[in-house]
């Protein structure tokens, strides 16, 4: 399947947001708010206070693989329910199975986490294997 939007519940209640970066941002990554501008998520296997993924770069005519540069205006959802259906990143050198368990790997990159259970975030709703040096759009669950 390919995917080109990163909300794909179509009754979604999420909101749309934008701040300037502090960092490279890619569309789908998972994001934190440092010193007021928004920065790929940086704990692995913990939850953010608040659920906010990085949108399609509208400035290059919205194209899902188009990053932000360090200092541009990010677009970001935030505030999706449990439920809900999203396009993910998911990190290099992970083996997801349908319905696998997905955490923070640190760097706004979605992995299955390191204990069972533990900062899940999402539960990926296909498989993927990514190899060394290589990420992967999936549709994934809300699970927080």
């Amino acid at each position: 399947m390919t995917i080109n939007t990163v909300l794909l519940s179509p009754e979604t209640k999420a909101m749309r947001r934008e701040k300037l970066s502090g960092a490279v941002i890619s569309p789908t990554m998972l994001l934190d708010v440092s010193s007021g501008e928004i920065v790929p998520h940086a704990t692995a296997d913990a939850k953010p206070a608040i659920l906010r993924i990085a949108d399609i770069n509208v400035g290059s005519a919205g194209d899902i693989d188009t990053d932000y540069a360090d200092g541009e205006i990010v677009n970001y959802v935030e505030g999706m329910s449990n439920g809900e259906y999203v396009a993910v990143t998911i990190a290099a050198s992970q083996t997801i199975a349908a319905g696998g368990e997905l955490a923070s790997n640190g760097a706004g990159l979605l992995k299955s986490p390191a204990v069972a259970g533990t900062g899940v975030i999402y539960i990926a709703d296909e498989a993927v294997t990514t190899g060394v040096g290589e990420t992967a759009i999936i549709r994934a669950q809300v699970a927080v």
